[in-house]
């Protein structure tokens, strides 16, 4: 009889163990394999000469990857560094039983460690929550501003990804647009000492998760291309930045030491992806803006 009862017992614990295994949820994990192509980011865009967009020297493409779940919040983050835009990546993400947004970000750094570069473009705050992500523009170190694709910004976002639905293949765009400030006639007037083209714009990028979209900060920042004309023997020169989409408001003027001799104003809504020039005529004192190519 003893035996009989350590016996049922004994039966009646592994059924507990068996039903309690059978009633505990377990979240099966698929791993998802993408392939990112940044090539893309600098294909709207025509060089007018064919380095203008190489990358600046000792520089490489961050390229950082964030996986959000539906609530928002930050599953897994991936850097990766690339030799230039032309390169592609491959990553791996798990997604469990949820709805995943994987939003991911192509920009230059240069320097120190991928998380923290002596210099970078742009910076990445707030990354833990993707109503909180923030991506800004770094105006560090002026040098590596113009002639080059460093302040070109990439981006891509996946939304609604699941373990049956995502896409293998994921296509960066540009979200920065490019504009090419072009001087002309520099040296029309003897008494003018310096030519400046500056501009107020967008500096901050701000994501969404409705839609899994951004906006950008309408406070922007004053920046400035100056050039002296009797440092150069062209008649005509031109350098090139990029901005994010929105009002950017410019000025074109001329100085003869402090004392500003004309200026003239225009203002352009910029498009991600669109190219611009910003052209002052140095000889009548004409700031123009068209969109196109230089």
């Amino acid at each position: 009889m003893k035996t009989r009862i350590i016996i049922l017992s004994l039966l009646m614990t592994l059924c507990s163990i068996f039903s309690a295994c059978e009633n505990q949820a377990v979240d099966i994990t698929v791993t998802a394999d993408i392939t990112i192509n940044t090539a893309s980011v600098l294909a709207p865009f025509i060089a007018y000469d064919s380095s203008d967009l190489d990358m600046y020297p000792d520089s490489k493409v961050r390229l950082t990857c964030l996986l959000y779940d539906a609530a928002g919040a930050l599953i897994n983050r991936q850097d990766i560094a690339l030799s230039d835009f032309s390169s592609s990546a491959n990553i791996q993400e798990k997604i469990g039983s949820q709805t995943y947004t994987l939003v991911v970000v192509a920009s230059c750094v240069s320097g120190g460690s991928l998380l923290k570069p002596e210099y970078e473009a742009y910076s990445l705050t707030g990354v833990n929550n993707l109503n909180t992500l923030n991506i800004e523009q770094i105006k560090s170190d002026i040098s590596k501003v113009f002639d080059s694709c460093w302040q070109v910004l990439g981006f891509g976002i996946q939304e609604n990804l699941t373990q049956s639905e995502y896409e293998p293949f994921m296509t960066l765009k540009p979200a920065t647009a490019l504009v090419y400030m072009n001087f002309r006639s520099i040296h029309a007037s003897s008494n003018i000492d310096l030519y400046a083209i500056g501009w107020t714009s967008n500096n901050l990028m701000t994501f969404t998760q409705q839609n899994a979209g951004f906006s950008c900060n309408v406070d922007g920042i004053y920046d400035e291309c100056d050039i002296e004309p009797d440092r150069y023997t062209s008649e005509n020169l031109y350098s090139l930045f990029s901005v994010f989409p929105g009002e950017c408001r410019t000025v074109g003027a001329s100085f003869t030491g402090n004392n500003i001799v004309d200026w003239k104003q225009n203002s352009v809504n910029v498009q991600a992806g669109h190219q611009y020039v910003f052209q002052y005529d140095c000889s009548a004192a004409a700031l123009t803006i068209k969109e196109g190519r230089l």
